[in-house]
């Protein structure tokens, strides 16, 4: 059962902990949080917590969030992503977050030279995991709207996981396969980001947007949604990116 499950975690977790002695236990991942925190309860091990998404909109139930608020009070340090989700902590939990965004190589991307895989064709990037929180539905809508005016673009989609086959029926239904393509996981992020004439992040919500990240360091025109998270502050309102309403096909396609 998930309780056992747990128990047993706990159990080889606590036997780590003692045996090893670690500096600081660090643990990422709500559920896993929990699990270290409460595993090391008693043995005088600093613990240091991370959120990796936004959790006011990432459901994890209310036995996990019941825990969360029970034993994060108990943790060193709470690290998250962004200022928004560190108001979230203080606002729900009561507690202060220390926020330390991603990090980024930004030479790899530079050094892969933009222009270098041009082609006739003028290519819009979108790249994540297909879930539906990433908003890769809104994004296929937004291009049907715009397809018939702009005959030179083609909407690329790099990226797996659950939604792939509902997204491919999208393109199917909307008789834009020949111009809408799932290219499926890359091991060569740059290359993707190299070809790309814009790169578009359509999500509902982020903890903080790598893809997003990796497409400014390559040069990239950024267009996102104005999603709660990371992009906001990424693109700094809008400085850094044109921003659209999340969730909002017209929007993202204006």
């Amino acid at each position: 059962s998930f309780a056992a499950g747990n128990v047993r975690r706990i159990r080889c977790l606590r036997r780590v902990f003692a045996e090893a002695v670690p500096d600081i236990v660090v643990a990422f991942t709500t559920e896993m949080n929990v699990l270290a925190l409460v595993a090391s309860r008693g043995l005088g091990l600093p613990v240091a917590v991370a959120e990796r998404t936004h959790p006011e909109y990432h459901p994890i139930g209310r036995v996990r969030g019941f825990l969360r608020a029970r034993t994060y009070p108990s943790a060193n340090l709470i690290v998250v992503q962004s200022n928004d989700v560190a108001r979230w902590v203080e606002c729900h939990l009561r507690l202060t977050a220390t926020v330390i965004p991603n990090p980024i190589d930004a030479e790899a991307f530079v050094a892969k030279a933009r222009g270098t895989f041009a082609s006739e064709r003028k290519r819009l990037l979108a790249m994540g995991r297909l879930t539906w929180e990433k908003g890769h539905d809104v994004l296929i809508q937004a291009f049907v709207r715009l397809a018939a005016d702009f005959t030179e673009w083609d909407l690329v989609i790099v990226g797996s996981g659950p939604e792939e086959e509902k997204l491919g029926a999208m393109i199917g239904t909307c008789g834009l396969a020949d111009r809408i393509r799932l290219d499926g996981p890359t091991d060569d992020v740059a290359r993707e980001l190299a070809a790309a004439t814009v790169f578009v992040h359509p999500s509902w919500y982020e903890g903080y947007p790598n893809a997003v990240m990796e497409a400014l360091a390559a040069g990239c025109c950024v267009v996102a949604s104005d999603c709660p998270g990371g992009t906001r502050e990424l693109l700094q309102d809008g400085t850094y990116g044109i921003m659209a309403q999340p969730g909002d096909p017209e929007s993202l396609a204006d």
